[in-house]
């Protein structure tokens, strides 16, 4: 199917169709539900894509840029699934002098 970029397909099928003939296809995962669905082109679902994570999510439902690895552990936690997680920030070691926070003598 030309109509999706085959560098963000999650997997193709063959199958049979009614009438006999073989039928190939593509599907694609959600990256945040992992839900996975036969990429149709007019189909009329509303799907979407997380710039945060570079991938196609499954619709409005998982808009919210939580990862699927992150909602088990909430669920495990006894969280709400879509609970964000902490916002991890790296500081490279020197950055007090390069940005003029050096408050050492």
């Amino acid at each position: 199917m030309a109509e999706f970029s085959s560098r963000r397909v999650s997997g193709h099928f063959t199958e049979v169709g009614w009438a006999g003939e073989l039928v190939n296809g593509q599907t694609v995962s959600c990256v945040h539900c992992q839900h996975t669905w036969i990429v149709k082109k007019g189909s009329g679902k509303l799907r979407g894509f997380c710039q945060n994570c570079m991938g196609y999510v499954c619709g409005p439902a998982c808009a919210a840029c939580v990862h699927f690895e992150r909602r088990v552990e909430n669920i495990e936690a006894g969280l709400p699934a879509d609970t964000p997680g902490p916002i991890l920030v790296s500081v490279p070691a020197g950055i007090e002098a390069v940005s003029g926070f050096n408050t050492g003598g």
